[in-house]
């Protein structure tokens, strides 16, 4: 939910997320409150429209800068963007980033800003969580006692479902509902429907059930996060914040501006 509660004496921070189709902004008020939210494509970058959206930032009094990236030859271009616009630089996730669970080496391992983003969201609702990212690609991870144990990563929903379109000549105009809980359909858009639903839900309730089989004395929080994180049908509370993975950017970046 995003906040009107802002002055402009008050500091503020800028989280961004560069993922393989969006480019994500978030702008927070020092109370830790999302109080803007952007979104621009990544595959075609058009730098005048999100230069244009930083100008609008130049009152806001932005003391810090975040920016994470799972296309790295897009970091040095935006970061100086962001020097020329807004005269900071943004921080950058590193081996010696501090976060508030055990890391375990993911990083060397080459895991994502956005997935480390997301483990900190988590962790700071459970030491024991649950987490997805539904986007370009499914992901699921599991964090124990602050412990980043694992992580799985399927093909993502859109791009499967964009992947079968394009092969299928007799589905090509057919408009769905990605919101929807069908089980199943009686003409084609529904019966997309419930696939595009089965993708999703049986992707989490598969990664929440394995872990919960192995580790059955643990309580889980879930949360699922992502441009495709909608509606869950299963036995699980999910928490569904589309801006979890920006509002965990935000905690890193506190954790490591001190």
């Amino acid at each position: 939910m995003i906040s009107k509660n802002f002055k402009t004496n008050i500091k503020s921070y800028l989280t961004i997320d560069i993922g393989n189709s969006f480019i994500k902004m978030g702008l927070f008020n020092e109370n830790k409150e999302l109080i803007d939210f952007s979104m621009f494509p990544s595959k075609k970058i058009d730098l005048d429209k999100i230069i244009s959206k930083l100008e609008t930032y130049k009152m806001k009094n932005i003391v810090s800068v975040i920016m994470g990236c799972v296309v790295k030859s897009y970091w040095e271009k935006l970061n100086l963007v962001l020097k020329n616009v807004l005269s900071i630089e943004a921080y950058r996730i590193n081996e010696k980033t501090k976060f508030s669970f055990d890391s375990s080496g993911f990083i060397a391992k080459g895991i994502g800003d956005d997935l480390l983003a997301l483990s900190e969201y988590a962790v700071r609702k459970n030491e024991n969580s649950i987490a997805f990212s539904f986007g370009t690609s499914n992901v699921g991870l599991f964090i124990v006692d602050k412990k980043l144990i694992g992580v799985s990563i399927s093909a993502g929903l859109e791009s499967s479902y964009n992947s079968l379109i394009s092969k299928a000549s007799l589905l090509k105009k057919t408009k769905i509902d990605r919101a929807s809980l069908l089980s199943y359909g009686q003409d084609t858009s529904g019966a997309l429907e419930s696939g595009y639903f089965h993708h999703r839900n049986g992707f989490l309730l598969s990664f929440v059930n394995s872990i919960k089989a192995k580790y059955d004395d643990k309580n889980f929080y879930i949360v699922a996060s992502g441009n495709a994180a909608t509606s869950f049908n299963n036995n699980h509370f999910v928490e569904i914040n589309k801006y979890a993975i920006l509002e965990g950017y935000l905690n890193i970046l506190t954790i490591n501006i001190k």
